[in-house]
């Protein structure tokens, strides 16, 4: 199982704007606190992360899984292993209520219909936020062709600065088993792993 957590948004390049605007807005916060409507097994007050666990538990399981659902081939956001994180259990037969987060009464038993969830009660601080994954290998050959004037290549051009700013490693979630790499070299070295593919910074940078 990984060491960190993962959280994930789209793999498209629409997700620009948002990962910079949370990682602006310092962290990933709930619904609640987004002032937006519920919507799945974290209710209004959760936020929702994943570990990578071994192959065969994703190959013995009926459930559905969240990290190749969200995170592989996404954005996303790797975050410390020292959160708060609350493990979940088989949502089984249980269904989420749209107008109620209150699916258990114990907080601290959550339940979700994908087996490789955790759950985190209202928010993920920036400063729990250690690095950003991008699916370079799909956005590269998109990318190229927009103007390099155009909103979403200044964008991408934020969110690579401020990532340095804030010393985040950034990773490639189109390259298979990006995680064990990651968090082999983390292990390895005390110091920051920032790796932009050559291919996306001739894109963005348009060398």
């Amino acid at each position: 199982m990984s060491k960190y957590f993962y959280h994930g948004v789209t793999g498209s390049f629409v997700s620009i704007p948002l990962v910079l605007e949370i990682l602006k807005t310092g962290g990933l916060k709930c619904k609640s606190l987004l002032g937006k409507e519920p919507r799945g097994y974290n209710g209004l007050n959760y936020v929702s992360v994943c570990k990578k666990y071994p192959p065969e538990d994703y190959k013995s399981t009926t459930m559905d899984n969240a990290f190749y659902t969200f995170v592989q081939d996404n954005f996303c956001f790797i975050i410390s292993n020292e959160i708060d994180a609350i493990k979940t259990t088989p949502a089984g037969k249980i269904k989420w209520n749209l107008y109620s987060d209150s699916m258990l009464t114990d907080k601290r038993n959550r339940i979700s219909d994908m087996f490789d969830e955790w759950q985190v009660y209202k928010e993920i601080p920036l400063s729990a936020i250690i690095g950003i994954g991008i699916p370079v290998q799909c956005l590269a050959p998109t990318l190229k062709d927009f103007p390099s004037d155009c909103n979403t290549i200044k964008s991408f051009r934020k969110l690579l600065e401020l990532a340095n700013e804030l010393g985040l490693d950034i990773v490639d979630t189109n390259q298979r088993g990006f995680v064990e790499e990651y968090e082999r070299k983390k292990q390895e070295a005390s110091v920051k792993i920032y790796q932009i593919s050559k291919k996306l910074e001739q894109v963005i940078n348009r060398e």
